[in-house]
């Protein structure tokens, strides 16, 4: 009974295969396309991460030996790379060496490090706290655009959420309104 039960599905089998050879051939070289897509995309990823380390590197080089960064260029370039590791370094390097970039530069710097989708939310909040402080010293203090970058954390878990606050209860004290300062310094007591 077994063996008139195989013959019919065998037979189905076949006839399936030899109705839909075409399909089944355009399907198999799609799928090995797609794999092989896949397989390449991650070479070329890894291939240009190693670019960036390499330039990071010879920056970094550059100030073990105190010599001074010669081509901010070669920071700008890593950042608009959008790399969530070395962007992010890079920017601060800027900071810390007090590259020669104007104001708005520095501004859009920051807005592109916030733009990397692939950066965890805890390291963009840290990289909106650091952008706050950034526009605190600035001589054109915008208290709205810090408020809107600092208040997303505040109102969360975030483990920046009582740096976010300190922040704004010190900056707050340093431009004499203290009943404002009052209020941040009362969520830290919460």
């Amino acid at each position: 009974m077994d063996e008139t039960k195989s013959k019919p599905n065998s037979h189905f089998i076949q006839s399936f295969l030899k109705d839909n050879k075409k399909i089944l051939i355009i399907f198999v070289i799609i799928l090995i396309i797609i794999i092989l897509s896949y397989f390449l995309l991650d070479y070329f990823k890894q291939k240009k991460n190693i670019k960036i380390s390499e330039k990071y590197n010879i920056l970094q080089i550059q100030i073990l030996k105190n010599q001074k960064i010669k081509n901010k260029e070669v920071l700008l370039e890593i950042i608009n790379e959008k790399n969530k590791f070395y962007s992010p370094m890079a920017l601060n390097l800027i900071l810390e060496k007090k590259i020669d970039i104007s104001k708005n530069e520095i501004i859009k710097l920051f807005d592109i490090i916030l733009s990397i989708s692939q950066m965890s939310e805890s390291d963009k909040d840290l990289f909106k706290i650091k952008k706050a402080m950034y526009l605190s010293r600035s001589s054109e203090i915008n208290e709205d655009e810090i408020l809107k970058l600092l208040n997303p954390i505040i109102n969360s878990d975030s483990v920046w959420r009582i740096k976010a606050i300190t922040f704004l209860e010190k900056y707050y004290i340093t431009n004499n309104e203290i009943e404002k300062s009052k209020e941040f310094s009362n969520l830290l007591k919460n």
